[in-house]
């Protein structure tokens, strides 16, 4: 536990056995293909999305409620 150790020490780190690993959350896969494809796609109509209900904002609440009840088929949307 030396309090100088940091990562300019890592040959005393070594010596010790330790190995540091990192990771990141966000190492997300370019979806911009992806993407465009399913853009193309509801472009020409080969793709839609279902929409079951449309609330305005003042009835977020009530969509939420729906969310949890599990109450529906398709798209819930909230609209400003």
């Amino acid at each position: 536990n030396d309090p100088a150790a940091n990562f300019s020490s890592v040959g005393t780190a070594r010596s010790k056995d330790v190995r540091y690993q990192f990771m990141s959350l966000f190492n997300t896969p370019d979806l911009r293909a992806p993407l465009s494809g399913v853009v193309r796609l509801m472009q020409t109509g080969a793709l839609s999305i279902a929409i079951d209900r449309r609330y305005g904002l003042a009835e977020a609440a009530a969509a939420q409620q729906a969310v949890l009840d599990e109450s529906f088929f398709g798209k819930l949307v909230i609209e400003p």
